[in-house]
């Protein structure tokens, strides 16, 4: 009977196999430069969260940005379906920059100081309000603005 394997190791030996297929995966995502979290801006001012939350029966990504005491001041309202990837970075002058590969939008969020406050602001000692801008598809400017996103915002399937 050598060489037989219990019922108990076989589904070791099943589990064990999956860990070291499935775990190589998982560990890959989070070495992407463009999809870390958090992320701190180039300025040190800010920190980029992307959580998954759930909302209803469906999983979305939603784009925070927090002071560096983890203040939340900006929460994205709308959120983009998790079964998508999106791909995220900072510009030089602390922009968000966000590819959605659900439709190849393209997304960024700047700052701007302001006297009032405003429900965008919530905790933000500064008065610094986020606003969230269209800019295009793929790398084609569609919102006529001079800005565009860094290179680095795209996954390779993009360039």
């Amino acid at each position: 009977m050598r060489g037989l394997m219990t019922p108990n190791a076989r589904c070791a030996c099943v589990f064990g196999t999956l860990f070291a297929i499935l775990v190589p995966g998982c560990r890959e995502r989070a070495d992407k430069q463009n999809q870390r979290t958090p992320l701190v801006s180039p300025s040190g001012a800010f920190v980029l969260k992307m959580p998954v939350e759930r909302i209803a029966e469906y999983h979305y990504w939603r784009l925070e940005i927090r002071d560096t005491a983890c203040n939340l001041l900006y929460k994205d309202k709308e959120g983009f379906p998790a079964r998508f990837n999106v791909y995220w970075c900072w510009d030089s002058i602390d922009i968000v920059w966000l590819y959605n590969s659900d439709d190849g939008k393209v997304y960024f969020y700047s700052p701007q100081k302001t006297t009032q406050r405003s429900p965008s602001s919530l905790g933000d000692p500064d008065l610094t309000c986020w606003s969230k801008h269209f800019w295009g598809f793929g790398r084609r400017n569609e919102c006529g603005l001079p800005v565009a996103p860094p290179s680095s915002l795209y996954p390779e399937y993009v360039k």
